[in-house]
């Protein structure tokens, strides 16, 4: 009879411990599926670890300031489907991306489109450049209807895959969208080019500083 009942445990227990182990690997794995990335604070303005573009969750890659001299003009945070230390994987890095900035003095918005125009002029090839030309001229003008930005006001430049390179100021979006990843990478180009607008933060943006 206890052999009986000891045979039937043992294959009782051979038959659960598959599920058992199972059961083991997948709450040991729990807390690396559900770790979420985590929201950095630079010149105190904090970036979210993760965003929604579109349908699609982006997670914070890196944050940087644009600073010259003693002078800083704002703060920015680079958000990609995945977490990359490459410019090259994140300039073809499919899907929505997003470039986050926090003014930090008021400034007119003509002095962003200057900006936006010399930096992506200055790393882009001469073939680009005229393919691109009538759409950098439109994201121009839209920047330049956005007025005064004040200090803490929030910009991001969105790619929307199938709508566009957006604008969107304090949650709202600006003009239309433009047409054409080129020109969102372009715009990246501006960050993480070979010859960026500014360094230290291209090194923050990919997550080295």
């Amino acid at each position: 009879m206890r052999t009986t009942q000891f045979t039937r445990r043992l294959a009782l227990a051979r038959c659960l411990a598959p599920a058992c182990a199972a059961g083991v690997l997948a709450w040991a794995g729990a807390p690396l599926a559900w770790a979420a990335t985590p929201s950095k604070t630079i010149e105190r303005h904090t970036f979210a670890g993760e965003v929604t573009v579109g349908t699609q969750t982006l997670v914070l890659n890196g944050v940087g300031v644009r600073q010259v001299a003693w002078f800083k003009g704002y703060v920015c945070g680079l958000y990609l489907p995945r977490p990359t230390s490459s410019p090259a994987q994140a300039l073809a890095m499919p899907g929505a991306k997003r470039v986050s900035m926090r003014v930090l003095v008021d400034v007119s918005s003509d002095e962003f489109a200057k900006a936006f125009t010399k930096g992506v002029n200055r790393n882009a090839v001469p073939g680009e450049l005229a393919a691109m030309q009538p759409r950098i001229q439109a994201f121009d003008s839209v920047i330049r209807s956005i007025g005064k930005l004040k200090k803490g006001d929030a910009v991001e430049v969105d790619w929307r895959p199938g709508l566009g390179t957006v604008a969107v100021v304090n949650g709202k979006d600006v003009g239309r969208a433009v047409a054409g990843e080129d020109l969102f990478v372009a715009m990246l180009k501006i960050y993480l080019g070979d010859r960026p607008t500014d360094e230290p933060m291209k090194s923050g943006l990919l997550g080295l500083r």
